[in-house]
């Protein structure tokens, strides 16, 4: 299994410790509140005690229960919108197809080019205009929503190499699973507040009581007035005492994910100088990496660096380790010295780009340039290196500036989208065509065609990257745009009645980006712990995966059969060459997509033997495995491989 899978194992069984917690918070203040209301009846410590009310106990643990599983509910439905909502609660505005400087340009191509290297959607970009501090945050439920956010403090004080480090470091929080944790606690000490805000309530609606009495009840429901103010002023202090818990556990699950992303940015880059120069710019700084927001302590523990100032009684619930602890981890000779950072802001045209350094865990070659060994693919996954990097910033710079421009346009990237799918037949293009215009008008028409001179000069792996480029702005799409969009790549498809790999590919891909975060979490919940679960899905994906590559037939029962022996146990059997494979592979992967994190690894494994049975990758074989990756959410960053010299069955 690879580090990624592990990392989403562990994902999982965090989530699986914050439920068993916040059980433990609701009993605890469940049980406090039991306790009170016994003292103001009885008045008697003793009979506390010594007397147990089964009764009153389970009103507690019942409406203490209720009380804070909807206001934890509540709080992650109120981000509904994803990573973009909670960038926008945070005061960013959104950087994507409109970047106001080239310091915003300069965080477009950063992100882009390590989205690609990953093998992640690449996430919208937001600055926090108003945060003068250098600070950054990744946010979303999954990959297909998140958000890169970066202060203003970050855009002018950062060189390119430190944005790349911080940049990095987010992107690690997308691939291990940690944005969705973080959307839960968010949702967790909300809901343990609102004892606190419970409390608070009854002593407004008490103090109000209170004088309304006085001056016409009588002294006798004054005093009750007074009661209820003491029981709510109680029920406050609770509350409060819980919220402490929660922010505890807070830190307590953030603090070593953070040294994690540390660890996985300078992996990723080979620059420990970017990710340190990062961290000792915010520590040099008057700012630091402080925010102004008022919900930026709801969301500390999104944040690359800490939001509150250190000291003795805030590092218990810090949710950053401290930055010279960081640091030393990076940079083991750090002396705790932190460089004055002065008023200058940074100027693109004269950032340093990275050097790349080779990555030992790249993977073996033969003289055809094609990895040689299956379990380095497999490796890859949810990884990314500085030679994948520099693979990725090569895929975006052969694109046609005009094209790059496009896809930064939710208008236009519609009319890419569209031309990839553009036959090379005249006549069915023509069709294709009438099909745009009839659907979506003849102005999108006329910028459809306007876009195809560009894409026909474009290779299939870089079109799957202006494909990836694409993904902000159609998201920008509402939701009436984004179903007419849909229907018109589907008819695009099915002008000429039969669908090629890269069509099919080009469709799911587009399709998947424009998910909204509910749909995707339901897709992304386990119901299947075994691989006999899915043996007919298996069955149909290895199978499409050995005739995609294997145009003669001769090859392709070996190439089965090499997959199928990764798999012990399961008992599979090649299907004949059919259009319906295709179609069926949709559905097929909506299943396996509900695999556990090790049961995919394996799925992977498998595909990955399958098409390097013979040493070569060709073009749809290649397609494919990126899409069956993409789908089970095991980001693939870009393969090291030659051409297959073979054509492609487009």
């Amino acid at each position: 299994m690879t580090n990624f899978f592990e990392h989403q194992e562990r994902a999982r069984r965090n989530t699986r410790v914050l439920v068993f917690l916040m059980v433990l918070a609701v009993f605890g203040l469940a049980l406090s509140i039991y306790l009170l209301i016994m003292l103001v009846v009885t008045r008697d410590p003793a009979v506390v005690i010594t007397r147990l009310d089964a009764q009153l106990l389970g009103s507690c643990l019942w409406t203490t229960g209720v009380v804070v599983l909807l206001s934890s509910a509540t709080r992650v439905a109120s981000l509904r919108g994803g990573g973009a909502g909670i960038a926008e609660m945070l005061g960013g505005h959104l950087v994507s197809g409109n970047p106001r400087d080239g310091l915003e340009k300069r965080l477009l191509d950063v992100v882009e080019e390590m989205a690609i290297a990953s093998g992640i959607p690449v996430p919208q970009v937001f600055v926090l205009e108003q945060e003068a501090g250098i600070n950054a945050f990744a946010a979303g439920f999954t990959p297909a929503d998140a958000v890169i956010a970066v202060t203003r403090g970050g855009l002018e004080k950062l060189t390119r190499s430190e944005l790349q480090g911080v940049v990095a470091h987010e992107v690690s929080h997308v691939l291990n699973g940690d944005i969705k944790l973080n959307i839960r606690l968010m949702g967790i000490v909300y809901g343990i507040l609102s004892i606190a805000l419970m409390g608070r309530f009854l002593m407004r609606t008490a103090s109000q009581s209170r004088v309304s009495f006085s001056s016409s009840q009588g002294p006798r429901d004054a005093s009750a007035g007074g009661i209820v103010f003491v029981f709510g002023a109680s029920v406050f202090a609770i509350g409060l005492l819980g919220e402490l818990f929660g922010k505890l556990i807070k830190a307590a699950v953030s603090r070593q994910r953070e040294l994690l992303a540390d660890a996985s940015a300078v992996q990723f880059t080979r620059d420990p100088q970017g990710l340190a120069g990062a961290l000792k710019k915010i520590g040099g700084y008057w700012a630091g990496a402080g925010l102004s927001s008022e919900h930026a302590d709801e969301a500390s523990h999104f944040f690359f660096g800490d939001i509150h100032a250190w000291h003795f009684w805030s590092h218990l619930f810090a949710t950053h380790p401290r930055l010279e602890e960081r640091i030393v981890l990076i940079e083991p000779s750090f002396r705790g010295e932190f460089p004055e950072v002065g008023p200058e802001i940074a100027q693109p045209e004269d950032l340093p780009v990275i050097q790349l350094a080779a990555s030992a865990a790249q993977p073996a070659t033969h003289a055809g340039g094609v990895a040689s060994a299956p379990r380095s693919i497999v490796s890859q996954v949810g990884t990314t290196s500085a030679r994948a990097i520099d693979r990725g910033k090569r895929s975006i710079a052969a694109l046609p500036p005009q094209l790059r421009a496009a896809a930064h346009s939710p208008f236009c990237a519609c009319a890419v989208a569209y031309a990839l799918l553009l036959s090379d037949d005249p006549r069915v293009r023509d069709e294709q065509l009438a099909q745009i215009e009839t659907r979506v008008g003849a102005e999108l028409r006329s910028e459809t065609l306007r876009m195809l001179a560009q894409v026909q000069g474009v290779a299939r792996r870089e079109r799957f990257a202006l494909l990836a480029l694409l993904g902000p702005s159609l998201r920008g799409l509402s939701g009436a745009q984004r179903a007419v969009f849909i229907r018109a790549v589907q008819a695009l498809i099915d002008t000429d009645r039969s669908v090629s790999i890269f069509e099919y590919v080009v469709a799911q891909t587009l399709r998947a980006r424009l998910h909204d975060s509910r749909e995707a979490r339901q897709r992304a919940r386990v119901r299947h712990r075994s691989l006999g679960d899915v043996a007919a899905e298996i069955q149909l994906l290895l199978s499409l995966l050995a005739h995609a590559g294997d145009f003669d037939g001769s090859e392709a029962s070996t190439a089965f059969s090499a997959g199928v022996a990764r798999l012990p146990g399961v008992q599979l059997t090649l299907l004949p060459p059919s259009q319906r494979l295709l179609s069926g592979l949709g559905a097929a992967l909506e299943e396996l997509v509900a695999l556990a994190p090790r049961l995919s690894a394996q799925i992977i494994d498998a595909c990955a033997h399958t098409v390097l049975a013979d040493g070569r990758v060709a073009d749809d074989e290649e397609t494919l495995l990126r899409a069956v990756c993409d789908a089970l959410g095991s980001p693939l960053p870009p393969l090291d491989l030659t051409p297959d010299p073979r054509p492609s069955a487009r």
